[in-house]
């Protein structure tokens, strides 16, 4: 049976936790509830929270570092080499700045684009390419401070209803992924998902 891992980005504290910059770990949450698993939530051989299940013929092993936002690589690379995994089969899903809040956007590989989290994953697996899932969360502003000011707040009541149908997506694009492979993830599902009620 193939094991893929998927990891959501975020930082663990609950002052964090509906932050827009904690979409990762808000999808990762999503995923082991649908999926009927448990949180492992004090995994200090990975620093991270992981959930292990089985979905069809995938064995998934979710995981939330708990290292912070900017250090993420490192429980990235304790779970890869513990389970000796090819970065084939590894998926990090993280917020977007760039993209339109409810866009979904699968890549094979990438630049970073000034994502600290990212920069992190690259640094501890040494330019590897491996999937991401950019999960779009907009943009208000420019500059330093206005930016960490927008991705530390809390998304709103209506965005939190709307990312519900995001996940949902999300989720279906994320076991496309795994079951025939990320080009067809990314043509079936890329784009932005509608808001319930939206025609």
């Amino acid at each position: 049976m193939e094991t893929r891992v998927i990891v959501g980005l975020g930082n663990p504290e609950q002052e964090y936790l509906l932050n827009r910059h904690n979409v990762g770990f808000l999808l990762a949450d999503h995923l082991v509830r649908r999926w009927g698993g448990e949180w492992n939530k004090n995994s200090q051989r990975f620093s991270a929270s992981t959930a292990e299940l089985r979905v069809n013929d995938t064995r998934w092993l979710v995981v939330k570092p708990l290292t912070f936002m900017n250090r993420s690589g490192i429980s990235v690379r304790k779970v890869v080499d513990y389970f000796k995994i090819s970065v084939d089969h590894l998926l990090i899903c993280y917020d977007d700045l760039d993209l339109p809040f409810a866009a979904l956007r699968m890549r094979p590989g990438g630049s970073s684009g000034g994502h600290n989290g990212l920069k992190s994953v690259d640094s501890h697996l040494k330019g590897c390419p491996y999937s991401r899932l950019r999960l779009g969360i907009g943009r208000d502003g420019r500059g330093e401070k206005a930016v960490v000011r927008y991705v530390l707040s809390d998304f709103t009541l209506r965005e939190q209803q709307w990312l519900e149908q995001v996940f949902l997506r999300a989720e279906k694009q994320v076991q496309a992924w795994a079951e025939v492979g990320v080009e067809k993830a990314m043509s079936w599902f890329n784009g932005q998902v509608p808001e319930q009620g939206d025609k």
